[in-house]
């Protein structure tokens, strides 16, 4: 009889639990609007030239904008919330007109959003040919080797 009761017990917990998906589609909600910038570090040290930029998540889209420059960069993202840390990979363009991927881990509580991310590595050759090293994603939110970006929901 206890195995029995066990057994409807995992299958309710297993048909209560979200999918992935649905848990992604859940998180991506929760995301959608516009994110200012409040504090910005890199490599451990203060960007306060970044306060105020905005970053904008809808659907599967993400708008970077600073408020001096006229044009938005647009890029996309995905977020996995059922990792531990929670895993988000910031997707945008790069000037030579490939992808760059930021892996990166985050906290969502309420109006606020931490992102801690991984380092990388751009470099140039003598031809002007850009060549990137995506970073490894940070283990945990302290870490400090990368970018650490605090961000408020923008009210409406």
């Amino acid at each position: 009889m206890k195995i029995r009761i066990g057994a409807v017990l995992l299958v309710a917990l297993l048909v209560a639990a979200d999918t992935p998906d649905e848990a992604v589609k859940k998180e991506k909600e929760k995301f959608k609007g516009v994110w200012v910038v409040q504090s910005f570090e890199a490599g451990g040290k203060s960007l306060d030239q970044l306060k105020g930029m905005t970053y904008e998540f809808d659907g599967d889209k993400l708008v970077l904008k600073h408020p001096k420059q006229k044009e938005a960069v647009v890029g996309s993202y995905k977020l996995d919330p059922t990792k531990d840390p929670k895993e988000l990979d910031l997707i945008t363009p790069r000037a030579d007109g490939a992808k760059s991927t930021t892996r990166s881990i985050y906290i969502l509580d309420g109006d606020e959003l931490k992102i801690c991310c991984g380092a990388n590595i751009v470099t140039t050759d003598s031809k002007g040919k850009m060549t990137e090293k995506t970073g490894e994603r940070p283990k945990k939110m302290d870490d400090k080797s990368g970018g650490f970006i605090i961000l408020k929901r923008e009210k409406k």
